[in-house]
């Protein structure tokens, strides 16, 4: 790693952060690397598909890697009508202009004043013409360009460069259906001179930017761009995540925070995942990230026919009844124009060479999804049925195999229809020992601190700790310290995992310390205040 590089530039520099010593070339690019009371831990690079974020030190899990700001919330393309200032569904509409608003204007000033010179906009319009929102997005999305802009030394100057500067992919949208809302958009602000100089271009460009790199916000009824985070990578098995954006204080700036899921190492790539589901064959991540990104995803998981060792797509074969059928791909070259995913794929058996095509398997994955559908979700024992006949047809690693695993999991754990621990132990180590395996599993999928992992050890370890408390009770109780310390180290870590925080881990300190810590803790139910206020008593190390 060249240590004379800006970690913003590719400018080589002799000033270095007087904090952590990385070259950084400009007092912009300085306000950037540094947060309030730490340096952001990566540096910027040019990679094969354009600039990435690397490590430059080693990063810890749920440690915060950057804290990245959006100026402004943009409706969606398509979308409901909702609040210009709170991103809410609202029937009211402003009294000035027309538009969708149930709060007090702020930054809906800056297009009211000019919508209404043009001519209030119409209910019939509002519905028969769904760009306007988008367009509104754009024109106030320009206006504070051009308002903050001017000072070349500030923060928000800088961050308005950096959105007009990440890439906006229209040679691809253009071959879209996305395109057509893009020039309507344009059509709408121009035909009420609302681009003040602009050429209509830098509508498809802000749009093209915001399709390609901005975040799902406001309960999904908004985007949000935030250009540093924009700059990161996607992979099927990432390394970080993102907690929901805050307002700064009373302004309308939106603020990120970037967590680390799990142990980065200093010239490791940081990157995100793109998509909220992570339950998805291959093929299906694939197509996935070619319709709504425009890229042949080529991470660790996705060359990997095994999807390391969870066989998420894995079928079961049918010829020989032994084997697998693992998904094979092949590159395909076009000439000419691209337009289709240029991987085609077939499932061949690693016991007996039998094979089936892409269209073959997706038959049967919809055979057994469409039965699925048909499965009350609160029906214990037509889901465990249900899951005999999956194993029968797919790996019990499948991704739709994990879902059905999932949804019992939730009756499990959540429902009336897990047992008391107190009077059905063997039944509780069985909820149990189904909780541990298909956690082995998410851990090879989606690992570290995520909120699904989390959510599962919150759930489990309550059953842990009643069974540990019977233990005892029945004089059972020779492991109870070993147990304990497990039970603490795993609801500290789902704690931690669900709030995206390291304050709650505490692995460092004396056990009776970490159960009084946790009995305090506001945050845990009634029941864990319950049960950890009864093991504080016991004779714990201190």
């Amino acid at each position: 790693m060249d240590e004379s590089i800006c970690v913003f530039c590719a400018e080589e520099t002799k000033d270095r952060c007087d904090h952590c010593h990385i070259a950084v070339c400009k007092p912009i690019h300085f306000k950037l690397h540094r947060g309030k009371t730490q340096c952001w831990p990566f540096r910027m690079r040019n990679g094969p598909l354009g600039r990435i974020l690397i490590a430059t030190r080693d990063i810890k899990p749920l440690e915060t890697v950057l804290m990245d700001r959006c100026e402004t919330f943009i409706p969606k393309l398509e979308t409901e009508l909702v609040c210009l200032e709170c991103w809410k569904p609202t029937n009211k509409r402003c009294k000035d202009c027309g538009l969708p608003l149930c709060c007090k204007p702020v930054q809906h000033k800056m297009e009211c004043q000019a919508i209404s010179k043009s001519g209030k906009v119409t209910e019939q319009e509002l519905i028969e013409k769904k760009e306007i929102l988008p367009a509104v997005g754009v024109y106030r999305m320009l206006g504070l360009k051009n308002k903050k802009t001017n000072d070349v030394n500030s923060l928000s100057s800088h961050y308005f460069k950096l959105v007009l500067n990440l890439m906006d992919n229209l040679d691809w949208i253009e071959r879209t259906r996305d395109f057509s809302k893009f020039t309507a958009a344009s059509e709408f602000l121009n035909s009420r001179n609302l681009l003040g100089g602009e050429s209509p271009h830098i509508v498809h460009k802000v749009l093209g930017i915001l399709k390609s790199n901005a975040v799902n916000a406001a309960d999904y009824n908004a985007r949000a761009c935030y250009p540093l985070f924009s700059l990161m990578n996607h992979s099927c098995r990432n390394n970080v995540r993102y907690i929901e954006s805050r307002t700064i204080e009373d302004s309308q700036e939106r603020v990120m925070e970037v967590v680390s899921k799990v142990a980065i190492k200093r010239g490791e790539e940081i990157n995100v995942r793109y998509s909220d589901n992570f339950l998805i064959p291959m093929n299906e991540r694939k197509k996935f990230m070619w319709e709504a990104w425009n890229f042949n995803c080529s991470c660790p998981m996705c060359i990997d026919s095994k999807e390391n060792e969870t066989f998420l797509s894995a079928i079961k074969c049918q010829k020989c009844k032994a084997g697998y059928l693992l998904p094979e791909q092949e590159n395909l070259v076009y000439e000419g124009e691209q337009k289709e995913l240029p991987v085609i794929f077939v499932w061949r058996c690693a016991n007996c060479e039998y094979s089936m095509s892409e269209e073959k398997v997706e038959a049967v994955i919809k055979k057994v999804s469409s039965a699925y559908q048909k499965v009350q979700g609160n029906d214990l024992k037509k889901l465990e049925s249900f899951l005999k006949v999956c194993k029968n047809i797919l790996h019990v690693n499948h991704a739709l195999t994990l879902r059905v695993r999932r949804a019992l999991l939730g009756l499990y754990l959540e429902g009336a229809q897990v047992l008391d621990p107190s009077n059905n132990t063997d039944r509780s180590k069985e909820v149990i020992k189904f909780t541990e395996d298909y956690l082995e599993v998410l851990e090879k999928i989606d690992p570290g601190f995520t909120k699904v992992r989390s959510k599962l050890l919150y759930q489990s370890v309550k059953i842990k700790l009643i069974m540990i408390l019977q233990g005892m009770k029945n004089g059972n109780g020779s492991n109870i310290i070993e147990d304990l310390t497990s039970c603490v180290n795993n609801l500290e870590e789902a704690m931690a995992g669900m709030t995206g925080d390291n304050e709650y881990l505490h692995e460092n300190e004396p056990l009776k310390t970490r159960v009084e810590i946790l009995a305090d803790n506001p945050n845990l139910g009634e029941g864990y205040t319950m049960l950890l206020n009864i093991i504080k008593k016991l004779p714990l190390p201190r």
